[in-house]
């Protein structure tokens, strides 16, 4: 079950993991990077297809947080992947960020990381104070250099 189905969880934003198909992840090597970063998430809901990894969802205690994994490739990620481009050279900052944007000219898979706050009794629909990107960040680190990809966040046009 997506954590969009749970009304414990506010969604908070989408963000990309680019890479070449060839370098696929299998589900175990994603549970067990998951696992590595914080032994206390919970993975569930692992899918599969004939293919391999499709979705799994993940909830990290530790920041009252859980994310949505889901695997997408072919030409719609090459279109992506061309949009990306666009928008992030105009915000390109850093010498680095040229690699980047080659690398992502030859990407033709995805993850799709989408963030979710635990919601409390305490919020309010405007508070930010209490959620905590720190499992988001070190997820996308970790998945981005396990398939050699790029990590992006599409609403700020920006490298993670």
């Amino acid at each position: 079950m997506s954590l969009f189905e749970n009304d414990n969880y506010r969604w908070r934003g989408t963000y990309f993991v680019l890479f070449d198909a060839e370098r696929r992840l299998t589900s175990e090597q994603i549970i067990a990077e998951l696992r590595a970063i914080d032994s206390r998430n919970e993975v569930r809901d692992v899918r599969e297809n004939e293919d391999g990894f499709e979705s799994l969802t993940m909830i990290s205690p530790t920041d009252f947080a859980g994310m949505d994994v889901t695997y997408m490739m072919g030409e719609e990620v090459r279109e992506q992947a061309s949009d990306l481009i666009m928008e992030l050279q105009e915000m390109m900052e850093e010498p680095e960020d040229q690699q980047k944007l080659d690398r992502l000219a030859a990407c033709n898979a995805q993850f799709e990381i989408y963030h979710f706050q635990q919601v409390t009794e305490q919020d309010d629909d405007d508070d930010d104070e209490m959620m905590d990107p720190g499992s988001l960040i070190v997820v996308l680190e970790r998945l981005a250099e396990e398939c050699d990809g790029v990590a992006v966040d599409p609403q700020s046009s920006s490298f993670m």
